[in-house]
């Protein structure tokens, strides 16, 4: 199958916290490593609270969510 008969699909990606904070950099090191495909293009989102990714990702704005888990 040809590579010129595919489409490219989005994926989004929403995270806690501002570019290249920890949440940002984890879900880069994750998908980008089963980003096999130039027909996959990972759309990164940032959001202020937990709540705001949990809602993102329920409403359908975005694919997948990623959440830091802290211990103190």
């Amino acid at each position: 199958r040809s590579r010129e008969n595919e489409s490219e699909v989005s994926v989004g990606i929403v995270h806690v916290g501002e570019e290249q904070s920890f949440a940002h950099i984890a879900a880069q090191s994750f998908f980008e490593g089963k980003n096999a495909t130039a027909s996959v293009s990972l759309i990164y989102s940032q959001k202020a609270k937990l709540k705001d990714v949990f809602e993102s990702v329920t409403t359908g704005e975005s694919t997948y969510g990623v959440l830091r888990i802290e211990s103190t």
